[in-house]
């Protein structure tokens, strides 16, 4: 029996409890610390869709598979009717019924203690952090026709006397149990960071930055088995996937440091111009060890640059930023059915390289009092630069579900308590798939409101 119904969508229970505080001392030093609890009880539901086949396909492969056959009813589960007569398109869609719960918790604190040195501001500090996550995914895969508000579909072989001898699905049921997963793990952080902010003059300031990082992962995952449900009567409930109450265990550390730098020089009082380059990272997420045990993973490494100038007087802003960023060794994680098995798989693929070249631009006018207008431009080109996943070589190619072109243009006004907005957002087109060949579309989202109080 599920107790997280579909309707829910992602749905999160819990809070959190921060202690902060500050002194300022003698000498112009002063210490600050910021302490944080948090659990939260996050699950999750979705229909996500899988493959498409012709009715005549589907009731083809059930007759083929099974000795006896002869001919193939496919009926809806709640409702009146002939799906394979209604059908507007005469197909029918596998997809996954997921279901996850996640419960979550964290404790971290952080330590900086400041020094002012005439106009110039010194930062030392440490990071602390423990944080546990569980996991519970259940799958299971679904039948049903395509259509808006699709519905579920039951799929029996009867003989040539009219006999039911074989059910395919149980209530719009395909596979109980296509993915188990059942997990937990935790992570331990531990970082030293420092910082400058310098007036180097009354035109010129410039940043500095530096952090070091010793992360701890640790992960234990359930091992699965498939079980044949006891009573069942349909292809459903056969090779179900559940624990078999044994574990893989894995512990990895890391170690990674970070260097950023920044300067920001004001032409006048209406013009400046910055620069920014940095080092970074990024540690794996502990979902990347829920799998089991892995190969020493890598962390993210990031390194980016952007120049920029700022315009603003009280009508008028304008930022244009040209960047550019290059990551190496990020996770591209996929699930994926087995056709003959229905089992669901999760596999995770490095990225070698990436890089993304790009330019920017956001403006803000007020040309008549109450009146805003918005508008933001972005230029891309994110591109694999080395890239080999099975044996295929996606070097070159598009990073997928990012897109070269984005716009956000708005506009609102304000007189005597009325408001009104109206917000255009644009996203080009993508690729949905490391080999660029699954296309997702450019769109377009309008959205425009008004109050009155």
């Amino acid at each position: 029996e599920f107790t997280m119904p579909l309707e829910d969508g992602q749905k999160q229970i819990g809070g959190s409890v921060i202690a902060d505080f500050g002194f300022e001392l003698p000498n112009d030093w002063s210490i600050q610390n910021t302490a944080r609890v948090m659990s939260i009880r996050q699950t999750w539901n979705a229909v996500v869709p899988f493959t498409f086949q012709s009715f005549d396909d589907l009731a083809q492969n059930a007759l083929t598979s099974t000795p006896g056959g002869a001919s193939v009813d496919i009926s809806f589960v709640n409702h009146e009717g002939n799906p394979v007569a209604e059908s507007e398109n005469g197909l029918a869609l596998t997809a996954g019924l997921w279901h996850v719960n996640k419960p979550l918790s964290d404790f971290s604190n952080q330590l900086q203690v400041k020094k002012k040195v005439e106009d110039h501001t010194f930062t030392l500090g440490t990071y602390f952090g423990h944080y546990t996550a569980d996991n519970f995914w259940f799958w299971q895969n679904i039948l049903t026709d395509v259509r808006n508000r699709p519905r579920l579909l039951n799929v029996a072989v009867k003989d040539a006397a009219g006999n039911v001898i074989r059910r395919l699905t149980d209530n719009g049921l395909q596979q109980y149990g296509s993915l188990y997963d059942h997990g937990q793990g935790n992570v331990s952080i531990a970082s030293l960071f420092a910082g400058a902010n310098l007036k180097a003059s009354e035109r010129l300031l410039l940043d500095i930055g530096f952090r070091y990082e010793h992360d701890t992962f640790k992960q234990a995952s359930e091992n699965t088995k498939a079980f044949d449900l006891i009573g069942g009567t349909t292809d459903a409930h056969k090779g179900v996937l559940w624990g078999d109450g044994t574990f893989k265990r894995g512990t990895q550390d890391f170690d990674e440091w970070a260097l950023s730098g920044g300067a920001n020089y004001k032409v006048n009082e209406n013009i400046s111009v910055y620069g920014r380059a940095s080092r970074g990272y990024k540690m794996p997420i502990l979902d990347n060890y829920l799998f089991g045990p892995q190969a020493n993973l890598d962390a993210e490494q990031l390194i980016q640059g952007e120049g920029g100038v700022k315009v603003g007087t009280p009508q008028f802003g304008l930022n244009a930023v040209v960047y550019a960023q290059q990551l190496k060794d990020f996770p591209s994680q996929d699930a994926r059915v087995d056709p003959e098995t229905g089992e669901t798989v999760f596999e995770t693929a490095f990225v070698g390289k990436a890089r993304t070249f790009g330019a920017e631009i956001e403006a803000v006018v007020a040309p008549a009092p109450g009146l805003r207008l918005n508008g933001t431009f972005t230029l891309q080109d994110p591109k694999y630069t080395n890239f080999i996943e099975g044996g295929q070589d996606f070097s070159d190619n598009r990073i997928r579900r990012i897109p070269r072109v984005l716009a956000n243009l708005s506009a609102s006004y304000t007189r005597e308590g009325f408001t009104g907005n109206i917000n255009w957002k644009f996203v080009g087109q993508r690729w949905a798939n490391n080999a660029n060949n699954i296309e997702l579309q450019e769109f377009g989202v309008l959205n425009f409101g008004a109050s009155y109080r």
